[in-house]
């Protein structure tokens, strides 16, 4: 047993169960109505004729861990007999009343209570009866109600008033306040929250058990804000301080926001209690028309219901994001009927990043933002006043601060410009400021830089006039709706604002400037931008501007049937005009203006189509129009000054694509989208200037990935074969001053008609099967000038390339010899290039004004000892319009080629030959291994090494020519096929022995065994003759090779023998 004096706290305590000193009894446990406990009992030690003292604890008894001591007192109230009877005492008090405080008996509340009673005869400090069965009451309560919910007749907001109260507890408390439902419910919405400082009646402080503090509340709801809950019950909350619940206050639920007008002014929504403007996030709800009457600047503004313009007046807004959120949602400024007349400016804030409707880990959240979500619209209908773009009718000379227009405009001082470059530098490209205008004459603020053309030059030819239109274009940036990106523009490090339309939702734009927009190096943040929407008939962006864009122009991905007409994108970095995935069908882009296309920052590119330079005289990007899917429609389009390409046609092998959301396709996603074999809708008048290539059909992501690390699907790019079921035909295509090229075509046949073709240094370029009919290449035009020359001093008219090229009905114009300096220009209407392949081109109706010095240069022709890709190029003239005589054979100067009949041409042709016969290839084709060196000669005892691309030997063949070809094991039988291509199906090939095979006795896998070598020389069909150590082969071509699928008259025949067998 432990004996504790009177003057300590109980730590521990050892009970004696033989003793029974301390007595005592805890009668009651009681909240008293100001929110103290009272505590009473009595306790004694027995026998002993003093008063003792009482030790309280809760919890738990004194000496557990989870005990807490609270209080102690004196049993020194009067008593009655029986207690003192029971003490053995006689004239002694032993009753006690503990009194704690209102936060003591919170603090303790709920509480199991243990008293003792502290021994004076140093026995037992022992509990007193009902210790444990009483618990410390304290009633955390909130008390209040709801009085009134009434508008504000000066400005329509919402006043709420009552009051409440955190009972017994003297302070002020926080009400919340809430519309629908009470907190906690599944449509309840937090309005806002209150402060009860606002003095109160003395009935409520009796309620409330308080003295000083106040308890009446009067929260202002802004117009702006309760439109939001117009309808709704209000419910509110008060908040605890003494730890107690949150509880609902009287009258929750029974008074409601009041309904408004559908009908509102902005003006009307825009001040807060104080009067002061909204600055926050601001909500527009739905069931509202809102009119814009005042400008806005706030947080995020977002659109759940209408905003809308009137005819006119002049209107800012600024905010981080707007969203026009919900089916009811529209933001409207105009219609096709009545287009706003007004100016508005809306300028993207930053420093505010979304958390919420970011799309996916690809597309992070990001500031400055306009979305269309959730079936919400975007109708922005400007006047259009200055959406026709002209051309210059008067050649801008560098100095010079006036222009002439094509037409008489009412373009007005201090609006924006862009006037296309001309020549071959895209950065000639410039904007200006106008001054004034006088009709056709509009005066500049500053002068120009560059030369601006402003000629045409015309052509005439028996059959046609051509007219070279080189001048420049004159586009108009400046419209009266404006959406830009708010501050500092150099300050933006490229990331400006974005404007996306989300699926299921609408954008009608037309007639509106967007400026300093996209955020480079970010996925889907374009100026403008369709994001899977589907079908988006009826939907359009159309005379419009998109200038100083930082990624991209007009964006369509995974959108089918919207309209892009009439738009002027000016200095873009990245592809302007963009078909994002290849599942982009029905679409239609007319008479867009593309000016100033540019290549990323280092290391901010999210394609590396944007950079690509891996074939720069083929498909270099940017392009200005980036064509992903050839089923939809390009007309009238011009792209005026590319770093890049101007129409980059670049359709994948197969995209998967499931609910608008395309990837590369791998085992578990198998391709079901196919671009490549898609038919071209329509491509007709488009027009590409001062770019590095003008057209290409070539060029895909479908290589391996590059790491990008703002695009992990990113691809390198690799060549693609067009291949549509119903042969393309493009009309009225237009190149001019292409750095590289005017066009390249890799594809099935494709159908050209009346292209027109000036000052490029290529124009005509395929890579099998094209189709040209009534053309003209101008080598050099009018439009040239002789400084030119420092930029391209090479003109050729078509390449030869791997073909076969079909012309026919084209004039070559202006391929005379210009002298430069101390230089001469020559011009050549054709010139060979490398190529993979070589099939016989033809050519029939051709022009030439004047005759040119030479028509045709064939570059890198081998030496006579051994045979390169070039010898087995070649061109039949059907008609002896190339040559001067019908079915003849251009070739290359080469023992090879050369034959009885065979002769120069008679022009200054260089490495030329003019010959009467039939000419093919056979391939000794290994798909692993594209070049191997082997020996090989003719039956007259021209003998040589070829180094071909794909191991292919030019044969004559119909004649007494019979070849030798020398195997070697870096042939690899086992991998190597036979086959014979030629210009004719149903051809023979001559008599070709294969010698020092690997085996005494070798046989084909297909074709027939004959007997003998004469009986082979006799066959008609494919054959083979197997003699020791030799084996001979004649191949015929009955099939035909899928490269020509549509009208020529330029075929390849094909005949494949397979596999060499030896043993």
């Amino acid at each position: 047993m432990k004996i504790f004096k009177t003057s300590l706290i109980l730590t521990t305590l050892s009970v004696s169960s033989a003793a029974a000193d301390v007595t005592g009894y805890i009668d009651t446990v009681k909240e008293l109505e100001d929110g103290t406990v009272s505590i009473r009992g009595w306790a004694c030690d027995s026998a002993v004729s003093s008063t003792i003292n009482v030790h309280l604890y809760a919890g738990a008894p004194a000496g557990n861990k989870d005990t807490q001591f609270v209080t102690s007192t004196a049993a020194n109230l009067a008593s009655e007999s029986q207690v003192s009877s029971a003490c053995q005492t006689q004239k002694v008090s032993h009753r006690f009343e503990a009194r704690l405080p209102r936060a003591t008996a919170l603090k303790y509340s709920s509480q199991p209570l243990y008293a003792y009673g502290i021994s004076l005869s140093k026995k037992a400090n022992l509990q007193l009866a009902q210790s444990g069965k009483h618990s410390i009451p304290s009633r955390r309560e909130i008390a209040g109600q709801i009085d009134s919910v009434q508008e504000r007749t000066s400005d329509g907001a919402v006043v709420i008033r009552g009051w409440a109260c955190d009972r017994f507890n003297d302070k002020s408390i926080s009400v919340h306040l809430y519309a629908n439902a009470a907190a906690g419910g599944a449509s309840a919405i937090f309005v806002k929250s209150a402060l009860t400082g606002k003095s109160s009646e003395s009935a409520i402080k009796t309620i409330c058990g308080t003295k000083a503090s106040g308890h009446r509340f009067e929260s202002v709801i802004p117009k702006g804000v309760a439109l939001r809950f117009a309808g709704s019950p209000v419910f509110a909350h008060g908040i605890s301080t003494s730890g107690g619940a949150n509880s609902l206050i009287g009258n929750a639920g029974r008074f409601s926001i009041p309904n408004y007008p559908a009908d509102q002014k902005l003006s009307q929504l825009m001040l807060n209690a104080d009067g002061s403007s909204i600055s926050g996030d601001f909500v527009i709800p739905a069931g509202f028309r809102v009119e814009m009457d005042r400008n806005i600047n706030v947080r995020n503004l977002t659109i759940q219901g209408r905003l809308f313009c009137p005819a006119k007046g002049h209107f800012t807004l600024k905010a981080s994001s707007l969203h026009v959120h919900g089916s009811e949602a529209l933001l409207q400024c105009g219609t096709s009927m009545t287009p706003f007349q007004g100016q508005l400016k809306i300028a993207i804030k930053g420093g505010v990043f979304l958390k919420d409707n970011c799309d996916g880990a690809l597309v992070p959240c990001s500031d400055r933002n306009i979305m269309a979500m959730k079936g919400g619209t975007i109708r922005l209908i400007g006047n259009k006043a200055n959406s026709k773009w002209l051309k210059l009718n008067k050649t801008a000379e560098p100095g010079s601060a006036e222009i002439v227009l094509t037409e008489a405009v009412q373009w007005k001082a201090g609006d924006r410009i862009a006037i296309a470059p001309t020549a071959y530098r895209y950065l000639e490209a410039e904007e200006a400021v106008i001054k004034s205008v006088q009709g056709t004459r509009v005066i500049l603020t500053a002068p120009l830089k560059y030369r601006h053309n402003g000629q045409s030059h015309s052509y005439k030819t028996p059959t046609k006039t051509w007219v070279v239109d080189e001048r420049a274009e004159v586009a108009n940036l400046t419209r009266n709706i404006h959406i830009t990106s708010d501050g500092n523009t150099e300050a933006m490090n490229f990331k400006g604002a974005h404007l996306m339309i989300m699926p299921s939702s609408y954008g009608y734009i037309d007639g509106v400037e967007f400026s300093h927009m996209g955020r480079m190096g970010e996925m889907a943040r374009y100026p403008f931008h369709w994001h899977r929407v589907g079908d988006a008939a009826g939907q359009y962006i159309k005379n419009s501007s998109i200038h100083h864009s930082f990624q991209r122009c007009i964006t369509v991905h995974a959108t089918n049937n919207a309209l892009v007409e009439n738009n002027v994108c000016y200095d873009h970095y990245g592809h302007g005009f963009f078909l994002e995935d290849g599942n982009e069908v029905g679409n239609t882009f007319a008479k867009n203006l593309g000016i100033l296309s540019r290549r990323p920052l280092p290391d901010r590119h999210i394609l590396q189509s944007d950079i690509d330079v891996s074939s720069p005289g083929r498909f270099p990007g940017p392009a200005t129009f980036w064509v992903s899917n050839p089923n939809n429609i390009f007309k009238d389009n011009v792209a005026a000054g590319s770093q890049g390409t101007g129409y980059w046609m670049s359709f994948a092998r197969g995209v998967s694509c499931e609910k608008f959301n395309c990837s590369f396709p791998d085992s578990r996603k198998p391709a079901n989208v196919f671009p490549r074999l898609e038919v071209t809708r329509q491509f007709d008048n488009n027009t590409a200037r001062t770019t590095t290539v003008g057209f290409t059909w070539d060029g895909v992501a479908d290589g391996a990935l590059t790491e990008n690390p703002r695009n992990p699907h990113d691809r390198k790019i690799v060549t693609v074969h067009y291949a549509p079921a119903k042969t393309p035909t493009i009309r009225n295509m237009k190149a001019f001053k292409s750095v590289e090229a005017a066009m390249y075509t890799r594809a099935q046949t494709m159908n050209f008609v009346n292209a027109l073709f000036a000052d490029n240094r290529s124009n005509i370029w395929a890579a099998y099967n094209l189709v040209m009919r009534d053309s003209a290449v101008i080598a050099i035009s009018g439009n040239h000038q002789p400084a030119e020359f420092k930029d391209n001093s090479h003109f050729t008219g078509a390449r030869i390339y791997d073909g076969p090229m079909d012309l026919s009905g084209i004039d070559f114009i202006n391929f005379n010899d210009v002298s430069y300096g101390s230089t001469v220009i020559k011009p050549t209407p054709f010139r060979s290039v490398g190529a993979s392949e070589r099939f016989a081109n033809v050519a029939q109706k051709l022009r030439f004004f004047p005759e040119p010095s030479r028509k045709i240069v064939f570059d890198a022709v081998s030496g006579p000892t051994s045979l390169g890709g070039t010898e087995s190029a070649s061109i039949r003239d059907l008609d002896g319009s190339l040559t001067g005589t019908p079915q003849s054979l251009l070739v290359p100067t080469h023992a090879f080629n050369n034959a009885p009949g065979c002769a120069a041409p008679t022009d200054e042709s260089v490495r030329a030959m003019l010959c009467n016969y039939e000419v093919g290839s056979l391939y000794l084709f290994n798909p692993n291994k594209a070049t191997t060196a082997f020996g090989t000669s003719r039956s007259d005892g021209v003998k040589l090494t070829t180094n071909n691309f794909m191991n292919k030997v030019n044969l004559i063949y119909g004649g007494k020519y019979e070849y030798n070809i020398h195997y070697n094991e870096e042939l690899d039988l086992e991998r190597i096929t036979v086959v014979f291509k030629t210009a004719n199906q149903g051809a023979l090939s001559p008599v070709v022995a294969i010698r020092d095979l690997p085996g005494r006795h070798c046989k084909m896998s297909q074709g027939r065994s004959v007997a003998s070598l004469s009986e082979l020389r006799n066959a008609q069909d494919s054959a083979y003759y197997s003699a020791p150590d030799v084996l001979y082969i004649k191949n015929k071509a009955t099939g035909k090779a899928g490269y020509v699928t549509g009208t020529s008259n330029a075929q390849i025949g094909q005949g494949v023998m397979g596999k060499i067998l030896c043993q």
